[in-house]
């Protein structure tokens, strides 16, 4: 949760100050503010599931072809636990 709201957060922070060079960026800030508006009326997040997919957020018995699956599937929830990896001794 904490890399979600630093994302978010930097996002608007980074139109707000591109902004003062380019006005229009303002509604960029605008449309991710609503966004973020709307995730916590709904309890959903799309950046949140998004975020939730990348490498860094699985657990350590993650192979390639696993992520590679999860990142191109279209569901946007979370993925499940891990599944055991097998491992040759």
């Amino acid at each position: 949760m904490t890399t979600l709201r630093l994302v978010a957060d930097s996002l608007v922070l980074l139109f707000v100050l591109a902004s003062a060079l380019i006005p229009t960026l303002k509604w960029g800030a605008a449309a991710l503010g609503a966004g973020l508006s709307i995730a916590a009326l709904t309890n959903t997040c799309a950046l949140g599931a998004l975020l939730s997919k990348l490498p860094y957020n699985r657990g350590p018995h993650q192979d390639i072809t696993t992520i590679i699956r999860q990142l191109t599937s279209t569901s946007l929830e979370p993925p499940g636990p891990p599944a055991p990896s097998i491992r040759s001794q």
